[in-house]
This record gives structure tokens, sequence and C-alpha cells, in this order.
């Protein structure tokens, strides 16, 4: 079953595809682009975290100290807590009361303080939220104590927890780099407020067994506690980990003698269950915790100038990353910019020179397959010496693809340029055999005219002179014909006269050489000569406008020949009474007789005028114009213009 047409052409259609310029910019473009959009995406994220970055330095700059004041007072108020739960007097109540004034006010100031930070995390406000939850629960606790209801460990563990809090909140705010390096120091930070934290809680079951005089199994194991924890974080975490002028200070406060002290009262306390002096109530407070109160009192403020050296070093050093992290941010800034300006301009470099690279390209071959291939192919048509090398150079190309492209443009030329050259050679030598059997011919005709003019001076018979005259007139077209073949070889017709001839007996000549020469009226009213070298052609080519008038006209109908002078030469007009052709015939007709194509044309196509071909060509190389117009009787009026040139 055969498909449409339209399903056909459907499935030969080509896929509509971009212009080179069109993929050249999209290449450019597309990449500068991509880069574009990565560089700023990753300067947004830099800026980002370098933005957020120095809101969390900032909020835990502003957060520490406050958080490290708030630990001090809750540890202040938990051992005069416990104080009064072992000796209640109005001077321990005085200095609870003041303790726990200032633990409500620095608790709600630093939960207020980070609440009102802006950019505050929201893992830091959760601790703020706990904070401020057991700071809401501390007067139940309170209500206790001054009561003396419940056992001590019970009854100070919330001051242990919110204490704990504390420090979790500030371990917290103390993550703040992704390396790890200034979150590594804060840890060692933690560290020597956990040593703090033990010292206090070592501080509160002294105060309370010397106030109570006497040291219970749980004070004992919970000091105990204390004591080796706060010395195995000093020699495991704090030490290994300070820079050597933090070591050096470190080492100057133990080798004191607040320092020397308290080691010796906990090494007193931790003494009494290896000496066995235990009670029904515990253990008797040794004799060195006299002095545990002056010691403690010097050693807890110099360890907290301790810890806030380190703190002050950690600030700049988080000043100092922010500071380098904003270099960094803009360094990277400035070099990816750099980076997709240089990329951008290379790629519209190298698309710009790609395109002008094409373009020249395409002008070169246009100019080569438009201007230059059709000239020298015509010149070669003509038979003249072209030498090919100079009238067609090479394309400009390298070595790449576009060389490439080039280079097969350069072989498609040079087989077009080689199948010029083979046609035109062909076509020389199909005019050389035809100029040959054409002169052999026109030698015989001659002959065969000179012996019919021998034969009609010789006879006075009229019916063998009318047969004579018949076959004169025969040769003579004869002639015609095979000068046909001459003039289309490129060479001129064989007649030559060597004086002028008058253009009444050309024109008389040209009718003589019609078949229907009788139909034939002519009215030649200037009294002019036409020069010898022009009288053969002009004899043909109006013998070939004359054949075809009478030819294209019924045969009982005139055809007028009229010659007159006119400011620049002469008009010789012949005029038919046939059927004529319409306006777009006349055109292609007159545009032919203008400029006549070649020869190899006129064989190939569909109406073959051999005639009008030949008119053509004759006038074309003497400078005759030849004009075809409708005529007021309906057939066809040529108008042939000849130069003064010819006259």
């Amino acid at each position: 079953m055969r498909r449409p047409l339209r399903a056909l052409a459907g499935a030969n259609r080509q896929p509509r595809r971009s212009s080179i310029r069109t993929l050249l910019v999209v290449l450019a473009v597309v990449p500068s682009l991509a880069l574009v959009g990565l560089w700023g995406f990753t300067t947004s994220r830099l800026w980002s975290e370098t933005s957020e970055f120095k809101d969390q330095n900032k909020i835990a700059n502003q957060a520490g100290g406050p958080a490290f004041e708030v630990m001090l007072q809750l540890q202040t108020e938990r051992r005069l807590s416990a104080l009064w739960l072992a000796a209640p007097n109005e001077a321990v109540k005085t200095q609870l009361q003041g303790a726990r004034a200032a633990s409500d006010a620095g608790l709600a100031k630093f939960t207020g303080l980070l609440e009102g930070l802006g950019g505050t995390r929201p893992d830091v406000i959760d601790k703020a939220r706990r904070i401020e939850t057991a700071r809401a629960a501390l007067p139940a606790t309170r209500g206790q104590i001054d009561r003396r209801d419940g056992d001590r460990p019970v009854l100070l563990r919330p001051y242990t927890d919110a204490i704990e809090m504390q420090m979790d909140t500030f371990a917290t705010l103390s993550r703040l780099d992704a390396d790890g390096k200034l979150t590594f120091g804060a840890n060692t930070l933690i560290d020597m407020f956990r040593v703090g934290e033990m010292i206090a809680r070592e501080d509160a079951v002294l105060s309370y067994a010397e106030a109570a005089r006497r040291l219970g199994p749980d004070e004992y194991l919970e000091f105990a506690y204390a004591a080796a924890a706060r010395r195995a974080i000093v020699a495991e975490q704090v030490v290994p980990q300070l820079d050597p002028e933090f070591l050096r200070s470190y080492q100057a406060l133990a080798a004191g003698q607040p320092w020397r002290a308290m080691n010796a009262a906990e090494d007193a306390v931790l003494g009494v269950a290896a000496r066995g002096s235990a009670t029904a109530t515990g253990f008797a407070v040794p004799p060195e915790v006299g002095g545990w109160r002056g010691a403690i009192d010097q050693v807890v403020p110099q360890w907290a100038q301790f810890n806030t050296q380190h703190a002050g070093s950690l600030v700049e050093a988080s000043e100092k990353r922010e500071d380098d992290l904003a270099t960094t941010v803009w360094l990277i800034t400035g070099s990816g910019l750099a980076v997709v300006v240089v990329v951008s301009l290379l790629c519209w470099g190298v698309t710009r020179s790609l395109r002008r690279r094409l373009l020249g390209l395409q002008e070169a071959t246009v100019e080569l397959a438009e201007k230059r291939l059709p000239v020298v192919i015509d010149r070669l048509s003509r038979g003249e010496a072209v030498d090919t090398a100079a009238e067609l150079p090479e394309l400009p190309h390298g070595g790449d693809e576009i060389g490439q492209v080039a280079a097969a443009f350069d072989t498609a030329q040079r087989a077009a340029l080689d199948g010029a050259v083979r046609l035109a050679r062909e076509r020389e030598g199909h005019a050389k055999v035809f100029h040959n059997v054409a002169l052999r011919t026109q030698s015989l005709v001659g002959r065969q005219l000179r012996a019919l003019d021998a034969m009609e001076n010789r006879h006075q018979d009229p019916e063998i002179l009318e047969d004579l005259f018949v076959l004169d007139h025969l040769a003579t077209r004869l002639r015609r014909y095979e000068e046909n073949l001459v003039i289309l070889s490129g060479h001129h017709p064989g007649r030559r006269w060597s004086r002028p001839v008058r253009v009444i007996d050309v024109v008389r000549s040209a009718v003589g050489e019609v078949e229907d020469y009788s139909r034939i009226d002519v009215h030649v009213a200037a009294d002019l000569a036409l020069s010898g070298a022009a009288v053969g052609p002009v004899i043909h080519l109006l013998a070939e406008l004359l054949e075809n008038a009478t030819a294209f006209s019924p045969p009982d109908t005139p055809v007028e020949v009229r010659g007159m002078t006119v400011a620049k030469g002469l008009v010789v007009e012949i005029e038919d009474r046939g059927l004529g052709m319409g306006e777009e015939e006349y055109a292609a007709l007159n545009a032919e007789l203008e400029n006549p194509k070649a020869f190899d044309m006129v064989a190939l196509a569909d109406d073959v005028r051999l005639g009008l071909f030949v008119v053509a060509q004759l006038a074309q190389r003497y400078g005759i114009t030849v004009t075809l117009r409708p005529s007021p009787y309906g057939g066809t009026l040529a108008i042939v213009f000849l130069p003064k040139e010819l006259i």
C-alpha cells in the first residue's frame, strides 16, 4: 500500500537546527552563566557562614561572662546553704539571703540576654529555657532549706544541676567553628570550669562538716569523688592542653601556698578512712581542715582569674579568626570573580574567534561559488587561457576541524574546476568538429552553387531553369544552415565582402535565403551601405529572423521588411501577421537575445530555438540590438538596430 505524498513529505522533512552563531553564543553564555551562578552560590554561602560565625561569636562573647558569674554565684549560695543546714544562725542567714538575691539577678540577666540576642541558635535557646525552669524551681528548694526539711544531698542537688546546666550552656555557646580549633580551646576552658566546680563541691562538703563537727559517710564519699575528679581533670585534660604561657601560670598557681594548703587539707580528709578514726556518726574532722577556709578564699579568686585570662585569650582568638575568615572570604570572592571574568572572556574570545573564522570561510566560499568560479568557467567556455591557481586561491584554513572543512571546500572547488576545464575542452573539441564539418560541407555547397550557376548560364529552357533555381535556392539555404554550425563553434561566417554593400542588397540577399521568400515585401528607404565585414553576419541574422517570421505566420499573409535611418544608425523592422506571443514569452526571448545562453544550455532546453540562438550570438559579436515586440496586426515585430560602426 502506498503512503500518501503528505506523509512521505513529513517523513523526509529534516528537523530544524539552530544556526552556528546561535550554538556558539549558547556555548559562550551557558558556561559563563553557570560559572556566575556557581560563584554567586559559593560567595553567598561563604558570606552566610561568615555572618553566622560573627553572630555566634558575638553571642558567645557577650554571654560567656554572665554565665561564669552565675556559676560562681550558685556555688556561693550552695556553700552557704550547706552552712545553714549544718548550723543555722543569723549571720549565715544574712549571707545566704544576699547570695540568693545575687543568684536570682544573675540568672534573670543571663536568660534574658540569651533570649534577647538576635540570631541565637535554637539549641542555645533550649538551654536558656531549661535554666529558666531550674530558676523557677529554686524558691521551693530554698523554702525546704530554710525549714531544714530534708537531707543535705537532696536539698543541695538542684544547685549542682543548675551549675551543670550553666556549663552545658557554655559548651553549646563554644561550638563556633567547623574545624574545631576554637571549640577545642573552649572545651579546655570548660574543663577548667569543672575544676572550679569540683573545688566548690569540696568547699560545700567541708563547710557543712566543719559546722556540724562531723564528716558523715555520705559527705566523705562526696568529698573524695570531687577531690579525685578535680585532680584527674587537671592532670589529664587541663594541663596537657594549656599553651606554654598558661602552663607557666598554672604551675605558678599550683606552687603557691594557698594551693598547697588546699591539697594538704584534701589529703587529710581523704586519709581519715585509712586511719580508722570513724565514730557512730561518721569521721572526726581532721585538724588540718582548719586551714581550708583561708586557702579556699584565695584559691577560688586565683582560679577564677586564671579562667578569665584563658577565656580572654579565646575571645582574642575568635576575633582574629573572625577577621581571618572575613579576609579569606574576600580573597575567595575576588579570586572567584576574577576566574569567572577570565573564563567568560576566554569563552567569548574562543567563540568569537570560531565565529569569525566560520564567517570568513562562509564569505570566501560564497565569493568562490557565486563570483570567481562562474567567471572562470565562463572564461573557460569562451576558450580563454585561465591561471586557475591565481584566479581560485585556496581558502584560508588551519589544521583544526574548521581547516578540514575549508580543505574539503578546496577539494570540491578543484573538482568543480577540473570538471569545468574538461567540459571546456570537450566543448572546444565539439566546436572544432562542428567547424571542420561545416567547412567541408560549405566547400561542397559552394561547389554546388558554382555548378548550378554554370548550368543556369548554359540552359535556356524555362522548365530546366525553374528546376535549377529551386536547387539553387535549396543550396543557398543549406549554406546558411552550415554557417549556423560555424557560428555555434565560435567562428565567423565564411562569406566575406571586401567592399561596402548597399542595405537594400543586403536585405534582398537575406530574403533570397528564406524558403517562402515570395511572401516578403521589402521597403528600404535608406540609401546606405554596410561595411564589408558586417555584410555576411547581417545577411545571416536577417535571414534567420525572416525564416521565423514566415514559419510562424499563415502562408497567405505577407511579411514586411522596413529599413530606415535613425540618429545613431540604421533600423530594420521585420513584421509578420501570425499569432504572436505572451508578454512573459517576449520578455524571456528578449533577455536571451540580450544575454545569449551557452550552447550546452540551449541544447538542454526543452524548446530548442536554434535560429534565435544564432541571432543572439551574431548580435552580441557585432554590437547589434534585436528586440521582439507585439505587432499591431497580432503577430510579432522584430526590430534590428545596426549601429553607425557597421554603416
